[in-house]
């Protein structure tokens, strides 16, 4: 959400589609692409060269004898005046650097045209011949736009003002070894379904079907999926804002940004009737419900390993700088991207069936980069069952649990439902769910809960689910419920009201019929032992 010039609160939505370009459009997409990637290094070569030179010029202060305050002032101060130690933004340095080398490169091929000698109008060394000319410059652009954003990044996660982990200095990109990419904003002409055709075109007029797309100077390129989503969108009131190109593999997508008046999203009358429900995710099963219900885990990337193996032993055996290096590479890149492709359709689909079947859902926050952590240790204290870890470690990624929680964030908003994120130290799978004891241990090997105190039995990923239902029931409020919410007693208990206006604890037998938050049915509340557990294939 944001607010554009007139106030208005907007909805931004992508709409992603896979491109069949010619051979001629395949050419100009790699150009393109290229010339992205030479802007982006020509600002972060120097800013970043500017950087390494003020903090040159700081330590020979320091080491001159100045304080750190009077360093500081020193190295500001000439700042000022020494355009070697000023880092620039992407509109200073289009203006100042961009600008003249596309100059240079126009007034040097327009010479060699005229019949001038190459070796005395050309000596860069860096490119063969003149070409910056050539691309348009909304490209380069681009690529001094996401030096600019990465530059600016690693300086706020430097000076704390960046949440999240910290930040590494910007690299720079190498073709083959970086995603190929470049945004072009409106007003470029672009558009799917009623856009126009690009002047000297073999058709003329507006596209007139739901395969074809217009990218600015790229023209109309033909697309694999349907654009019928993109054109209902901007039917509705929406605006493209921009279109973004990019590579992955052997395959070329093109993303368009759509700005939308945001409008109120209401819960359906089967959200209201299921109510709320916990979701615990996992690698023996990638997600289970407290209703009972479990989704199995396709485990996309075990079942590709024997062929990316051997993709990759291929690889190894060929020698640098061949063709036959390039398709073996093709390849490698080509099995990894359908791989990413199979676990984002898994991830989508267990997404939108829980923001369109309930009205709120929590689930667990879990801490994915510290439980992929290797177990190697140091030379000094070596870790134990590297072998084994690192299998979970494999397992874990697979499963994608961070796409997962990307994804509900923003479909719980377009449902209308409600999302509990609980803390990631509940121990969601040592508590009973019935009694709320917690077990000291409880190995990942043990697939049922049995709890000693209760004699509850029951699927450990389920009563994991129910657990995090019940964390999460002070935040979440099913529209269909007339209850209160649940809170914390003085030990610590959840409660909530009985149909009589008594407030009863969890667990106790009342809760039965008192509690349609915590549990969808009566059977998940007092008689979990007797849940049947069903798998729910993603396919």
């Amino acid at each position: 959400m944001s607010q554009d010039k007139k106030d208005e609160t907007v909805d931004h939505r992508a709409f992603k589609f896979r491109l069949d370009p010619t051979d001629a459009q395949l050419s100009l997409l790699a150009q393109s692409a290229g010339a992205a990637r030479v802007g982006y290094n020509m600002l972060l070569g120097h800013n970043v060269a500017a950087y390494q030179a003020r903090q040159e010029l700081h330590a020979s202060l320091l080491d001159s004898g100045h304080n750190e305050h009077d360093a500081k002032s020193a190295v500001t101060d000439r700042k000022t005046h020494d355009p070697s130690l000023q880092t620039l933004s992407y509109q200073s340095f289009s203006t100042h650097y961009l600008t003249p080398e596309i100059t240079r490169h126009r007034i040097a091929s327009d010479a060699i045209k005229a019949g001038a000698d190459p070796s005395k109008v050309w000596n860069d060394p860096r490119y063969e011949t003149p070409w910056m000319h050539t691309i348009p410059r909304r490209v380069f652009i681009s690529g001094l736009q996401h030096a600019n954003t990465a530059y600016t990044n690693w300086f706020a996660s430097m000076r704390g003002d960046r949440a999240g982990a910290r930040v590494g200095r910007p690299r720079f990109k190498k073709k083959g070894r970086c995603r190929d990419s470049f945004t072009i904003p409106a007003p470029e002409a672009m558009g799917a379904k009623g856009a126009p055709y690009k002047r000297g075109e073999p058709r003329s007029g507006v596209i007139e079907d739901y395969r074809h797309v217009r990218l600015a100077f790229l023209g109309v390129l033909r697309t694999h999926n349907s654009t019928k989503r993109l054109v209902r969108a901007c039917q509705r009131g929406g605006k493209i804002k921009s279109f973004t190109v990019s590579r992955n593999a052997d395959r070329w997508y093109v993303s368009f940004l759509v700005a939308s008046p945001a409008r109120a999203a209401v819960t359906t009358k089967r959200q209201r009737a299921n109510g709320a429900v916990g979701v615990d995710v996992g690698v023996h099963s990638l997600a289970a419900l407290s209703n009972g219900e479990v989704f199995s885990n396709p485990r996309h990337g075990q079942l590709a390993q024997k062929k990316l193996k051997r993709a990759q032993r291929k690889l190894a055996r060929t020698q640098k700088g061949s063709k036959g290096r390039a398709r073996a590479a093709q390849r490698v890149g080509r099995l990894q991207h359908l791989v990413t492709l199979q676990r984002e359709t898994t991830a989508h689909h267990l997404t939108k069936y829980l923001a369109t079947h309930y009205c709120a859902v929590a689930i667990e926050d879990l801490n994915v980069s510290g439980m992929t952590r290797s177990a190697k240790g140091t030379m000094e204290h070596p870790g134990k069952n590297v072998k084994a870890k690192s299998g979970l470690n494999r397992s874990i990624l697979d499963a994608s649990f961070g796409r997962i929680h990307q994804q509900l964030r923003y479909k719980m908003g377009w449902s209308g439902a409600d999302l509990q994120i609980i803390g990631r130290f509940v121990p969601s799978s040592k508590m009973c769910s019935e009694c709320g004891t917690v077990k000291s241990k409880l190995p990942l090997s043990e697939r049922v809960y049995e709890c000693e105190h209760c004699g509850l039995k029951i699927d450990r990923d389920v009563n994991a689910a129910i657990n995090i239902l019940h964390a999460g029931a002070g935040s979440i409020t099913p529209s269909n419920s007339p209850l209160t919410r649940g809170s914390l007693n003085g030990r610590g208990d959840q409660t909530c009201l009985s149909p009589s206006g008594e407030r009863i604890t969890r667990g106790d037998s009342r809760s039965v019929k008192a509690d349609p938050i915590w549990c969808r049915s009566p059977q998940t509340s007092n008689r979990c032992s007797s849940l049947t557990v069903r798998g729910t294939a993603l396919k």
